[in-house]
């Protein structure tokens, strides 16, 4: 991992950098002002949300769900909490349970979440499951799922062999690891989509099994962090904003959401506040130049981000090393 974070540094020390955490940081330490998030293009998409996990917690076993459903998952293994970082799983035993029979009579769904994946995370491996078991518990027998191993979501009402597959064209692409990535599935009608930070990567109009289907509505195999196949590897690295809806959210809805974390850690870090830590594959947008604010006006930095989401986009569409950030923060 030492050798990768500084493999990273040095590939981008070869670069040069419009902006990063280190401008929005130096420009609220210097004003004392923190950033505003008060827009109506970010606010809060509760519509049909079924549940919700920030996995912001601290300590304990509980996933709280913050959806007003009264859906708290149960921590289950190693939990290793970290505020706005979310929760990191060990790849061994930490998984999240959600309540039984969460997808009962869903004909939409969107699983919506961000998801950190170790480099040295095994395969093949479920980022979450939900669904049953066969008799022996070896296997899935009716679930949904996505894997960032041959990025992909299936649905499928029985076996592996009746899989329906949302998936890239190109069958053999992964979800980057060592970087945060914002993961949304849309399911309505006969239309399956699967996005990576806000943009679609695949769509599949064939899709005949809905998700409160599996199982007759019974399903006791929800999980995050775990496959229902028993020789499949448990997720190894950290996910956080976790959230289920009964409908399938429009791409710009899509996009707000995947915007909306991001703004969230970017103002957090900005401020200073605890719970975030800097790591290899942290994003930053590369548009917020000193001449888009005013000497002493952090909120005009804030409204650049609101007048332009898609520079929030490219907080993920760049790698940037620790390193080089804790570097430009203090030379600022």
């Amino acid at each position: 991992m030492a050798t990768a974070w500084r493999a990273a540094a040095a590939a981008m020390a070869k670069t040069r950098r419009r902006t990063s955490a280190g401008l929005l940081a130096a420009v609220v330490l210097a004003t004392g002002t923190a950033l505003t998030t008060a827009t109506p293009a970010q606010a809060d998409i509760t519509d049909g949300l079924i549940l919700r996990y920030k996995l912001d917690e601290t300590s304990g076993t509980v996933a709280r769900d913050s959806s007003g459903q009264n859906h708290d998952g149960t921590v289950n293994g190693t939990a290793d909490w970290e505020g706005d970082q979310g929760l990191g799983f060990n790849g061994s035993n930490t998984y999240v349970k959600m309540p039984d029979n969460i997808m009962v009579g869903l004909n939409s769904i969107t699983v919506d979440f961000d998801t950190w994946i170790d480099p040295t995370m095994g395969k093949p491996y479920f980022l979450y499951g939900m669904g049953n078991k066969s008799g022996t518990g070896v296997s899935g027998y009716g679930y949904l799922f996505t894997t960032g191993n041959e990025f992909r979501t299936a649905i499928t009402p029985n076996t592996y062999a009746n899989e329906q597959n949302t998936r890239p064209s190109d069958t053999t692409y992964q979800l980057a690891r060592g970087m945060w990535k914002h993961i949304t599935y849309t399911q309505t009608g006969t239309t399956g989509v699967l996005y990576e930070n806000g943009v679609e990567k695949a769509r599949n109009t064939n899709v005949t099994i809905t998700p409160g289907s599996i199982g007759g509505g019974t399903t006791v195999a929800n999980y995050i962090g775990r496959s229902l196949f028993a020789n499949d590897k448990y997720f190894k690295g950290r996910m956080r904003d976790f959230r289920l809806y009964n409908r399938a959210l429009s791409p710009s809805e899509v996009q707000t959401n995947a915007s909306a974390t991001e703004l969230e850690c970017l103002q957090r870090r900005a401020r200073g506040l605890p719970g975030h830590r800097l790591r290899t594959g942290d994003h930053f947008p590369q548009g917020l130049r000193r001449r888009h604010r005013r000497p002493g006006d952090p909120a005009g930095l804030d409204r650049r981000i609101r007048e332009h989401p898609h520079l929030l986009a490219r907080l993920r569409d760049r790698d940037q090393s620790a390193v080089h950030a804790r570097r430009h923060l203090r030379s600022y």
